[in-house]
């Protein structure tokens, strides 16, 4: 990440309210921050995410899964984009791809409700990828270190 970037980062979550600057650093010290906190759907993406088994290898990636968790507790559309930093219309299809996977639901209000995730993964068939890829990326390092050490 370029210091321009990571400058962006730490104007918008400024703005945003989530930090407030409590040290100013120096050559030999860094800034000081504390987190003060944001909305209520902000925080499901502030958790970052895309871990999930049903959100990876080919279902909705990260992008749906941060939608998905914007709607934890429910949470209008505008407010779905304004947590995601998108457009409105990206978001309301967005979630009308996770409503027709079953992920969420509309509620008569207007608002979306995020379901139980833990069968998803089940219904797309990637229950237990991720512990899958992760024992073989084990297997592969040990493998690379046993090499090493002839």
């Amino acid at each position: 990440m370029s210091r321009a970037a990571a400058r962006r980062g730490v104007r918008r979550l400024i703005a945003e309210r989530w930090i407030k600057l409590c040290q100013v650093g120096n050559g030999r010290r860094a800034s000081k921050w504390e987190l003060v906190g944001g909305t209520r759907v902000d925080l499901g993406v502030a958790l970052g995410g895309g871990g999930e088994d049903w959100t990876r290898w080919g279902a909705v990636g990260k992008s749906g899964f941060l939608s998905w968790r914007c709607a934890i507790g429910g949470a209008s559309t505008a407010e779905i984009a304004k947590a995601r930093g998108v457009d409105e219309r990206w978001a309301r299809r967005m979630m009308r791809r996770l409503e027709a996977l079953g992920a969420v639901q509309r509620r008569e209000d207007g608002t979306w409700l995020a379901l139980c995730a833990s069968n998803l993964a089940e219904v797309y068939g990637t229950q237990g990828r991720r512990s899958l890829a992760e024992e073989d990326l084990r297997r592969t390092r040990e493998l690379r270190r046993g090499s090493k050490n002839r």
